[in-house]
Parts: C-alpha cells; structure tokens; sequence
C-alpha cells in the first residue's frame, strides 16, 4: 500500500508509534490556570502546538504519517484527562498515570475517523496485547 507521498506504509504496532512521541511531551502538567475553560487547558495546548511544529516541521525527516496522526490524538487524550483530573479538584496530570490502553483506544478511533484505511489495514494494534 502506498501513502499519500507514494511512499510503501510500514506495519506498525501502537509502541512503536507511541514512545517516539510521547518523549517529546512534558512528563507533568500543572492544570490550574486563569486561561483554561471548560473545553481546553492552556499547558497542554501550548505543549501540543510545541510537539506539532516538532513532528511536522523542524525534525519532519525523523516522523512518518503515523507519528504526525498520533501528536493530535495526544493532545486530545490528554485534554480529556486534565478535564477530568480538574473535575476531580487534582491539580497535576502525570503523562505516566494515563494507561497506553487510554492512548492507544483514542488513536485507533481517530484512524477510523478520519478514513485513513490504507494505514487501518496496517495498524497492527498494541503490541502488549498479544503477550
């Protein structure tokens, strides 16, 4: 199969994709802010928008099609769980407290969104899960 680059697609498990790019986020996130609202937190978007340029632009040669499809599934993973973490009056969202599962559900359903059936059929899940 062949990407929108006519490049082949690798197979690839959710690790693979996912250690690469979870090492450029912060480790810990301090949610409290003035400039947060119900639908956003202004640190973990200001992280995400650092990632992105990253993967996309400055080590662009380093990331495939996968990694860019993963930064802003991140993003959205971890949006949901600061939402929820201040819900829950916490005030710091560990990156390590959120399962690879959380992660790895949130990027399989953004493959099937958004239609990208050539890397579907070569996604080949969490590598965990067969052991």
């Amino acid at each position: 199969m062949m990407n929108k680059k006519n490049k082949e697609i690798e197979e690839k498990y959710f690790e693979e994709i996912f250690y690469p790019i979870k090492k450029l986020w912060k480790e810990s996130y301090y949610l409290p802010d003035n400039k947060n609202t119900d639908k956003s937190i202004e640190v973990i978007w200001n992280d995400y928008e650092k990632v992105e340029i990253i993967v996309d632009n400055k080590d662009k040669s380093k990331y495939t099609e996968w990694e860019g499809m993963l930064t802003f599934t991140m993003y959205r993973t971890l949006k949901r769980m600061g939402l929820k973490y201040l819900s829950e009056g916490k005030e710091y969202l560990n990156i390590d407290e959120i399962p690879i599962e959380d992660f790895e559900k949130d990027y399989l359903e953004n493959l099937k969104f958004e239609g990208n059936e050539e890397y579907l059929a070569k996604y080949k899940g969490l590598k965990s899960r067969l052991n």
